[in-house]
């Protein structure tokens, strides 16, 4: 799974979502083991806090950091 951050945004013509700055990037082996780490992926894109730390952060090491921390929360 890769989350990518887009430098421009990019309109879909979806008032609700747009503009789309991430992007989620999935391939799995199976029709299931992938499941999981995209549920806790969609919940974290739920919180607005989630979103604005992943918008400030500047590496992508810093981001891995902040889906990290929220992954714990999420599981937990």
């Amino acid at each position: 799974m890769h989350l990518i951050r887009l430098k421009t945004p990019v309109c879909f013509g979806n008032e609700e979502f747009d503009p789309v700055e991430f992007v989620c990037c999935l391939s799995a082996v199976d029709h299931k083991t992938h499941l999981k780490a995209f549920f806790n992926l969609v919940n974290m894109l739920q919180t607005k806090d989630f979103k604005e730390k992943l918008h400030q952060c500047n590496t992508s090491a810093e981001a891995s950091r902040i889906i990290e921390m929220y992954e714990y929360e999420v599981m937990g």
